[in-house]
């Protein structure tokens, strides 16, 4: 841009055109023009934003929905399994077994497949990964190891589902 040519303002105007003395009634007749045009702006940017946060929400509501519909389909394949299972004749165990032995099987791959996975319950005490639901003295183990373990817990990526629950080993009384 050259030294000669007019520089346009924010307002749209030429410095050129901004420094020609006017009216008062014109220069306020154009002030007002201008903000009816800037509040016109505005409520087209507010529309805009108000239609994209509804968009977002019935989305957000659609995922939801399927991703429960998704799992209660998995749920209802699960119960039909163990129906079957107990459907099996009382005097056959084994098949009664064998059915609940395969449905258990069907869960843990259907959580395993949505990242779910056992969280080993071996070692140190940690509050992060476990619940002390009692404690036991113990020679054999240090203070504040796992003696065994009362329920499994589990991981969703890094995020605790539920804490194992444990048994933690203390000194044995003197």
């Amino acid at each position: 841009m050259s030294a000669t040519e007019p520089r346009e303002s924010t307002s749209g105007m030429t410095d050129d055109a901004m420094d020609e003395p006017r009216e008062p009634e014109e220069e306020v007749a154009a002030l007002r023009a201008q903000v009816e045009a800037l509040n016109g702006q505005l409520l087209r940017v507010r529309a805009d934003t108000d239609n994209y946060c509804k968009r977002l929400e019935r989305t957000t509501e659609e995922l939801v929905r399927d991703a429960r519909r998704r799992l209660f389909m998995e749920l209802l394949n699960l119960a039909d399994d163990l129906e079957r299972a107990l459907a099996a004749p009382l005097d056959d165990g084994a098949a009664l077994a064998e059915g609940v032995d395969l449905t258990l099987t069907r869960l843990r791959d259907g959580l395993a497949a949505h990242g779910v996975r056992r969280m080993d319950a071996g070692g140190a005490f940690d509050p992060n990964l476990h619940e002390a639901v009692a404690t036991v003295e113990s020679g054999d183990l240090p203070e504040g190891h796992i003696v065994d373990e009362v329920s499994r817990g589990y991981l969703w990526g890094d995020i605790v589902l539920r804490a194992a629950r444990v048994r933690v080993a203390v000194a044995p009384a003197d």
